[in-house]
């Protein structure tokens, strides 16, 4: 009975060993995983403390946006909260769903490009193929 009770959970330990490596090499071997917030946007004026808490936060599989600015009432508001399925090919990032870009609606299929620099990653949206918008978030 002992023999069988170790054996049980050795197979325990190794069975939740090898799950918790694989989560960590799917973690590792893409970098947009995480909570990214809004640090830059390029060509605009600084952003405030209320803009700063525009933010992304990546899963294997699914991207969540939420977008913050100050009302008219001088107040800290979200304006948008999204979320969509998205993939990774080749430094593009190729959205299923709804994202947003400067409070223009961009959907199915839209290719986004990123880079990611460490903590900071830089996101290039192509909006209506007339110019790019470029912004910079941080890792936490």
């Amino acid at each position: 009975m002992k023999k069988r009770i170790l054996s049980i959970f050795t197979i325990s330990i190794i069975t939740l060993t090898a799950f918790s490596c694989s989560d960590d090499d799917n973690q590792n071997s893409n970098p947009l995983i995480g909570n990214w917030y809004k640090i830059e946007k390029v060509g605009a004026t600084p952003l405030n403390d209320c803009e700063k808490q525009t933010n992304y936060k990546f899963t294997n599989t699914i991207s969540s946006f939420e977008g913050y600015r100050v009302n008219e009432e001088g107040n800290c508001n979200i304006y948008l909260k999204v979320s969509s399925t998205y993939e990774v090919s080749t430094g593009k990032l190729m959205v299923d769903g709804i994202e947003i870009s400067e409070e223009k609606l961009i959907t199915d299929g839209t290719e986004i490009y990123f880079t990611v620099d460490g903590n900071k990653l830089t996101l290039f949206f192509n909006v209506e193929e007339k110019y790019i918008v470029e912004e910079s978030y941080i890792k936490r």
